[in-house]
């Protein structure tokens, strides 16, 4: 899955050759860190360092990214990053508040389009402004933004698209392709006609988590978040059933 992408972030392996570590972890006792790879997740090794009391909470400082590109997630202000452990137990995934958690990525340059995401997420409301997915960070003149209008999920590279698609709480897989008048976005496996999302470029410096234009955030839970520059319409399927056999999501 995270083959050819310009930025990869789970919390299993996203490919057959990846057995780095996937997240650092910020634990409440006495604010230290410390690196896991998906085995450890799962294995009990981060929840003994976080621990199981119902005052233990862990939280990610930094998702890492599985590509190869040293693209990584990361948010330093400890009341901004997202909760993997609460009150001593492991959720497995990453739980965004929808007040202040965001994780910041400086890919180095604006990605020009086409360009795709896959997401796998948990909306704990239907509420628009509580669920900012991702979107720039700063003024670099380039934006593409994925978040919700009406009860849509839209997407945005200088156009407003409603994918005439619908948030709702249960776990989903989101893929959005930006492509000019040629995008598309898809939610387990159902894709929209196409719509026009304008032709922006992803801005060098992006959030998961936040939107830039409203300053709202994401309330809700997050287990992959896949980022291509390039269009995956011909893969798309493929890549699809990949990460949905992975998280229990039927196509």
């Amino acid at each position: 899955v995270a083959g050819s992408a310009a930025a990869a972030y789970g919390l299993r392996n996203l490919s057959s050759s990846y057995d780095g570590n996937v997240v650092e972890v910020r634990r409440s006792s006495d604010d230290t860190t410390q690196n896991f790879t998906a085995a450890e997740i799962t294995d009990g090794t981060l929840l003994a360092f976080v621990g199981t009391g119902g005052s233990d909470n862990g939280f990610v400082k930094t998702w890492y990214d599985q590509s190869g590109n040293s693209k990584n997630a990361a948010q330093a202000t400890a009341a901004s990053q997202p909760k993997i452990v609460s009150a001593g137990s492991l959720l497995n995934e990453l739980d965004f508040d929808g007040t202040a958690n965001r994780l910041d990525i400086d890919f180095g340059s604006n990605l020009s389009q086409p360009n795709s995401i896959f997401m796998v997420h948990q909306s704990s409301t239907t509420l628009g402004a509580s669920n900012e997915f991702f979107d720039e960070l700063g003024t670099t003149g380039q934006r593409t933004l994925l978040d919700q209008s009406g009860a849509n999920y839209r997407i945005f590279a200088g156009s407003s698209a409603d994918s005439g698609l619908s948030i709702d709480g249960n776990k989903n897989l989101v893929t959005a392709i930006y492509n000019g008048a040629s995008s598309i976005l898809a939610k387990n496996g159902t894709a929209s006609s196409a719509i026009n999302a304008g032709t922006q470029s992803i801005s060098s410096t992006s959030a998961i988590g936040f939107s830039e234009g409203t300053t709202d955030y994401y309330q809700g839970s997050m287990q992959e978040f896949i980022i291509y520059n390039s269009d995956q319409t011909d893969k798309r399927r493929a890549i699809e059933e990949s990460i949905a056999t992975a998280n229990g999501i039927t196509l």
